[in-house]
């Protein structure tokens, strides 16, 4: 009886950290074929919009990707979005960010000029992460939405294998929907784990 109570402690306490956070899939995200020219800037044929909140506010930037290398033309003059190369697995998260961890494809906090810098993605597949934040968060450290997309280059261009967006989180593992739990989080599992352990020892 003891141990069914210390697995649903185990459980209740390992599920926290994600019931608090809402993740929607494959429509919050979209990265779409978009013709665009931008005088002094150049011409664009690729267009993602980001859902920035759970009231549908909305964020914009125009890529050009040549089959190898993907480069930011323009933006909207909003909280906007923060892009990064990323791959399958990482944590995408505020402090990896911070760390340098992911190549930049466009922080909107960075004075570097509008169009963006070059990032080489590669012909094939690639996940790119994304970071915003609902109205007023311009903060680096307000920005608490996290997202990635898996796009992949075919005859036709660039599809969209998959995406995932969370909101008012911690960060995301590309390639799942599982939100990084927060410390605190970590430790309420670990201190379960070791007190049902001990219970199996006893």
């Amino acid at each position: 009886m003891r141990t069914a109570t210390f697995l649903a402690l185990l459980l209740s306490l390992g599920t926290t950290p994600l019931a608090a956070t809402t993740i929607v899939e494959n429509d919050n995200l979209a990265f779409e074929p978009h013709l665009d020219s931008f005088p002094g800037l150049g011409d664009s044929n690729y267009l993602a919009t980001v859902i920035q909140d759970l009231q549908g506010d909305f964020t914009q930037v125009w890529f050009d990707y040549d089959g190898e290398n993907l480069r930011v033309i323009e933006i909207n003059v909003d909280e906007g979005s923060d892009w990064y190369l990323v791959q399958s697995a990482d944590e995408f998260i505020f402090e990896n960010i911070k760390a340098g961890e992911f190549p930049v494809v466009i922080d909107i906090a960075d004075p570097s000029p509008i169009p963006g810098r070059s990032v080489f993605v590669g012909s094939g597949e690639f996940y790119l992460g994304v970071r915003t934040g609902p109205d007023g968060a311009f903060e680096p450290e307000q920005r608490n939405v996290f997202g990635w997309i898996h796009l992949r280059n075919t005859p036709d261009g660039l599809e969209t294998v998959a995406n995932v967006m969370s909101y008012d989180s911690p960060g995301i593992i590309v390639g799942t929907t599982m939100i990084v739990p927060e410390p605190e989080g970590w430790l309420l599992v670990a201190t379960a784990v070791s007190g049902l352990l001990m219970h199996k020892l006893l």
